[in-house]
């Protein structure tokens, strides 16, 4: 969706809902060639469509750093470390091809946190029995 289209449709809730409803049974949702106020609002109208699911947010110029912000989990591609948009995101990579890797370790560790938590929950369960 470029920023041309989308003013269109944001100036009406109800295409707004429409566009919602479709983007979220999509895999993903991008945007082009919009202003750094329609990103912020963009994800902030994602947040409120998707319930209780997490929204991820990718930019790579300092005038993502209001979307990034905005997102629960805001990932920025920068070459430079002293960029402004390195200070405003949660997560910071070189090169977009690197996100896969991001995105794969992170599961990885939350997947075993979340494994450990379970088997810290089996063994109070047991101790609770024989008791």
């Amino acid at each position: 969706v470029d920023g041309t289209c989308l003013d269109v449709i944001l100036e009406d809730s109800s295409m707004t809902e429409s566009l919602f409803k479709l983007a979220l049974r999509a895999p993903g949702f991008c945007l082009c060639r919009c202003t750094p106020n329609q990103k912020t609002v963009m994800v902030k109208l994602l947040k409120r469509y998707s319930g209780e699911k997490i929204v991820a947010a990718i930019g790579d110029g300092d005038n993502d750093s209001g979307m990034l912000n905005e997102a629960d989990l805001g990932i920025a591609v920068a070459e430079k470390h002293n960029s402004l948009i390195t200070c405003t995101c949660d997560f910071s990579v070189h090169k977009f091809s690197e996100i896969r890797k991001l995105i794969l370790w992170y599961g990885r560790q939350s997947y075993r946190g979340s494994s450990n938590v379970a088997q810290y929950e089996f063994k109070d369960a047991r101790r609770s029995e024989s008791s």
